[in-house]
């Protein structure tokens, strides 16, 4: 780049000089000046010591003026240079702001130009992705461009379109009329109609099934400047489904026709009855049914008022009912009448009917008429009227069931709290009730039910509701009570009611009940609550010996949700193996020797500790628990058994089946089971019932007694002679041993309370069967049961039931016997006393 003169305004005298002239013109200079200079003071000085004085001053003079010329050309470069070096510090900072100024114009240009390839690439996209084809042609029809969506409609491929590749002989093209269709006929179709746009339809074939129609549109694209044509733009679009709704609609109108005539066939032959009217409630059909159920004919009724003709009533009230063609063209739409409505015939007969109008509209939605559509529904009426009965009663006694219960105990407890009154609940349940089921059957524990309810609904007031909640459960609502001891006056009366025998097939049979009240609103407020705390008072009735009735208190809420935690807290037990067993000792009277064990389970809950089996075996009964643990029991006493019989001490095990074990179907199965797991011999194994389970269906006791005394197992009576059964029924079943109760040895006194006791040991002598007193603690009752020749004990008098390992120490104090439990004599009962004494066994957990 040439840049222009720094000094403009400054005219140098040496701006021609460069080095090798000033070097030129200085030899010249110099060399003149030596020449002349000598020349001419040679001429005018002939001394030559002055000649040479002049010369040597010469010489200087040369110097002097030589030093002048060059400080004179010094001084004046350095001007230059300095102003020079102005000048370019002028030009850098020119040229800099200029490269900013370029550099800002590049990146300026480079974002235009970013945004130019954005917005053609948005385009492009928007081209590529819209689902209308979009092709562009040439003045002569030839393709230059085609987008994906257009590709795909015409299922070509765009070296198809621009004619590179010739089109598949399959693939055809036709205009709606049937003239074939070429791309580079567009141009002049567009010029021979002569206006702004061309539009075509096309029916595109490609292969044997695919076929497809599409609109085919096209605009010119015109020069904005000399307003010519330059290229076309042409848009496809998909109309295949427009075209299979139109003739889809088009056949849908000929079905329509056919079905207008099929209409009036079907309205003649359908069984409900069908009447249309105008947009004023005028009568205009009827068809046949309507015809017999109206008692009008089509052509009498036509032109009448639809209240003339159809005439209905409510069932309820027998108040005319409402016109559902009125309302259904008042509010144009669908109405259903209630199930209530009763037609009146012409002759006056009445019969239930459903009925239901709907508007008829045109074609442009205006309401121009109705229809009523109506049926006889007298047997379903009468059906439903029966199912709703049986849906709120019970089928046995014809009571009120659950669900009817709650709904009137619901209206109890609104009325109650607007008057500000009581309302009582009773909770009753039949004593013993399955003893009758199993004794006399289930038939007659039918016709007992029925009875009793019987009974209940001839004592109860006219407002009273009795209800059967289930088995042998009834449940009382009492509204509008004064006070509690009204309730308890009732409940009195109830319990009078059961103390005449009842007589069913010819057997006088006696029960009891237990009754449980609660109160609105002091034991609750709501229908759970009241008859969940009506339930738990009734169990208290129970536990306080059955045939009396208990009023709900907090006390027995809390012993009842003590319960409920039990029997949540015995499933997690089982889970996790929390139940411990010790086994109480049993002494042979004759030889002192410890002959056998009873098994007892005990509960070492993991924060209240044990639990005595008093508190869950009866809740482990009533939820079947009683079965998986009985069954781990009885494995677990079979096991500790068989590995004393290892050790050399054979020792009877017995242990206590509940009464939902001994009537389970596989009860001889898993007993035999167990004793092949724990290869304990079967006649080690002692298993004990009590007498009210032997009681209960006799010949299924036999039968299964027979079964497991088959095995060689020995069977107990355990609690003889609190039960109820007949002592004639000893004799068939097969049974090893009788248990006296410990409530009866406990009765052993010195100068009475000997007679039962007495009587149960000469039976079982009688009898030939082994007697076994439970609960002795007194040396007195001791005596006595040797006096009478009883043949072995349990009791603390000799210790409590044990942990194994402290059974253990007790056997280690008895030699070892490998015959049968009661063969060796060679301990006596006080020598083991002292054994036990002298092991200082005191477990926390006795």
């Amino acid at each position: 780049m040439k840049f222009p003169n720094p000094f403009p305004s400054y005219r140098n005298p040496f701006q021609n000089l460069t080095p090798r002239r000033i070097t030129l013109l200085y030899l010249l200079f110099g060399a003149g000046w030596i020449l002349a200079s000598d020349h001419i003071l040679n001429f005018l000085i002939p001394n030559r010591e002055i000649f040479l004085s002049i010369q040597t001053i010469k010489g200087w003079l040369f110097v002097l003026l030589t030093a002048m010329l060059l400080y004179h050309l010094i001084k004046h470069g350095m001007v230059v240079l300095r102003l020079s070096e102005q000048e370019l510090q002028t030009n850098l900072a020119d040229l800099e702001a200029t490269h900013e100024e370029l550099v800002a114009a590049e990146e300026e240009l480079s974002q235009q130009f970013e945004a130019i390839q954005a917005t053609e690439a948005r385009f492009r996209r928007i081209y590529e992705g819209v689902s209308s084809g979009v092709l562009i042609q040439n003045l002569s029809g030839v393709v230059l461009h085609a987008n994906q969506a257009s590709k795909r409609l015409l299922g070509l491929r765009y070296a198809q379109l621009a004619r590179a590749l010739p089109l598949t002989e399959h693939w055809q093209a036709e205009y709606e009329d049937g003239t074939p269709f070429v791309w580079e006929d567009l141009p002049e179709r567009y010029v021979a109609a002569g206006r702004e746009r061309l539009v075509n339809h096309l029916f595109i074939v490609q292969g044997e099934r695919r076929c497809r129609w599409l609109t085919c549109t096209t605009d010119p694209i015109i020069n904005l400047e000399t307003g010519l044509i330059e290229e076309f733009v042409t848009t496809l679009e998909d109309i295949t489904l427009e075209k299979a709704f139109e003739a889809e609609e088009a056949l849908t109108k000929k079905q329509l026709e056919e079905s207008q005539e099929r209409a009036q066939v079907t309205l003649e032959s359908i069984g409900d009855g069908v009447i249309t009217t105008d947009v004023h409630g005028r009568i205009e059909y009827l068809n046949p049914v309507a015809a017999d159920l109206t008692g009008w004919r089509s052509e009498e009724a036509q032109g009448l008022g639809l209240d003339s003709v159809f005439h209905t009533i409510s069932d309820m009230n027998n108040e005319p009912a409402e016109n559902p063609v009125a309302r259904c063209l008042a509010e144009g739409r669908i109405v259903d009448v209630t199930n209530h409505t009763v037609l009146v015939h012409r002759d006056g007969y009445q019969f239930a009917i459903e009925d239901s109008a709907a508007p008829i509209r045109d074609r442009q939605g205006a309401i121009i008429g109705a229809v009523l559509v109506f049926r006889d529904v007298s047997d379903k009426r009468n059906l439903l009227h029966q199912m709703t009965h049986q849906a709120h009663h019970d089928a046995l006694t014809e009571l009120p069931n659950r669900l009817l219960f709650n709904d009137r105990l619901s209206q109890a407890i609104a009325q109650s709290h607007r008057k500000n009154k009581k309302a009582a609940i009773l909770f009753l349940d039949i004593d013993r009730f399955k003893l009758v089921n199993d004794t006399l059957g289930h038939t007659v524990g039918d016709l007992l039910l029925k009875a009793v309810s019987e009974r209940l609904k001839r004592m109860l007031r006219q407002g009273d509701t009795i209800a059967r909640q289930g088995g042998d459960e009834f449940i009382i609502l009492l509204p509008d009570v004064a006070s509690s001891q009204e309730a308890g006056i009732v409940a009195q009366k109830i319990l009078e009611v059961f103390s005449e025998p009842f007589i069913l097939s010819d057997e006088e049979v006696f029960v009891t009940s237990s009754i449980g009240i609660s109160l609105y609103p002091t034991d609750g407020r709501d229908i759970e609550s009241l008859i969940k705390h009506a339930d738990t008072a009734m169990y208290c009735a129970k536990e306080s010996g059955h045939n009396n009735f208990q009023f709900f208190t907090t006390a027995l809420n809390s012993s009842a949700q003590e319960r409920l935690e039990i029997e949540r807290s015995l499933r997690r037990a089982l889970d996790k193996e929390e139940f411990i067993i010790h086994y109480q000792p049993v002494i042979s009277l004759s030889n002192g020797m410890i002959v056998g064990v009873e098994a007892l389970v005990r509960w070492l809950h993991p924060h209240k500790g044990l639990i005595p089996p008093g508190q869950f075996i009866p809740i482990a009964e009533d939820t079947g628990l009683i079965v998986p643990l009985g069954k781990w029991v009885l494995r677990t006493a079979c096991a500790q058994a068989a590995a004393w019989q290892m050790l050399g001490y054979p020792l009877r095990m017995a242990v206590n089946l509940s009464a939902r074990q001994f009537r389970q179907p596989n009860l001889a199965e898993t007993i035999k089971e167990v004793l092949a797991e724990t290869s304990l011999e079967p006649h080690l194994l002692e298993l004990e019932i009590t007498e009210s389970i032997a009681a209960q269906d006799i010949d299924l006791t036999i039968s299964i007694l027979n079964d497991l005394k088959a095995m060689g197992i020995h069977i107990s009576i355990d609690d003889f002679g609190t039960g109820f059964s007949s002592l004639s029924y000893l004799r068939s079943f097969p049974i090893d041993t009788l248990k006296i109760d410990k409530s009866f040895v406990k009765d052993i006194r010195p100068e009475h309370g000997d007679e039962i006791v007495t009587a149960i040991i000469d039976l079982a002598q009688n009898l030939q069967l082994r007697v076994i007193a439970e609960g002795v603690e007194t040396e007195e009752q001791l005596a006595f049961l040797k006096g009478k020749h009883c043949d072995e004990i349990q009791g603390y008098i000799f210790c409590k039931p044990l942990p194994s390992s402290d059974i253990n120490t007790l056997l280690l104090h008895k030699p070892k016997n490998t015959k049968n439990p009661a063969d060796d004599g060679s301990q006596t009962l006080p020598e083991a006393k002292n054994a036990l004494a002298y092991s200082k066994i005191t477990s926390p957990l006795y």
